[in-house]
């Protein structure tokens, strides 16, 4: 027997997926994740997107989902979509993975080097983004990058912790854009 709690992936004020946290009544099960879109569940290879704003620049990247009614689902994403930075700060890369889990954590991987303003360079591999559950899963999180110093100017930070956003959506939507928090 299961039970259904309802989690929500999307940006600012769109729902774009739903969780369904499915335990069994007795105490020894296990809790299970069911991706939905709507109150349907999803496919394993239904069209993911990732979309993620860390220091000035907000990108979306686009894959699938890869792992679905388990207790961590998962995406992975190849195709990048659309990046915008503010003045004085690049991006460069994507998100390559996620793995959702029914605590309302959502891991992610990538292969980002930041740049700031100063010109220091930062690759970020990981990150970590807490949502409250049930609920709306968007979530915030950090990510530490350490000094790529080749490619940075002097005077720069060892490693640099950058606040960040980031959601993941079962449709691609236009426009995919967090609101202003500034």
């Amino acid at each position: 027997m299961k039970t259904r709690s309802v989690y929500t992936l999307g940006v600012s004020v769109v729902l774009a997926l739903v969780l369904a946290a499915a335990s069994a009544s007795s105490a020894a099960a296990a809790e299970v994740l069911e991706i939905e879109e709507g109150s349907t569940p999803v496919l394993k290879g239904t069209v993911a997107t990732a979309g993620l704003e860390i220091d000035g620049c907000l990108q979306f990247t686009q894959g699938t989902i890869t792992v679905n009614g388990k207790s961590k689902d998962a995406a992975s994403f190849n195709d990048f979509l659309h990046e915008e930075c503010a003045p004085g700060v690049s991006e460069r890369g994507d998100v390559k993975s996620v793995q959702i889990s029914t605590a309302g954590v959502a891991s992610f991987k990538a292969d980002l080097k930041l740049t700031t303003a100063e010109n220091c360079v930062y690759p970020i591999t990981k990150f970590t983004v807490h949502f409250v559950v049930p609920g709306e899963a968007v979530g915030g999180g950090e990510g530490t990058g350490k000094l790529d110093k080749p490619v940075s100017k002097t005077g720069c930070a060892a490693t640099k912790t950058f606040p960040l956003e980031a959601a993941v959506s079962a449709t691609v939507l236009e426009p995919f854009l967090l609101e202003d928090r500034g």
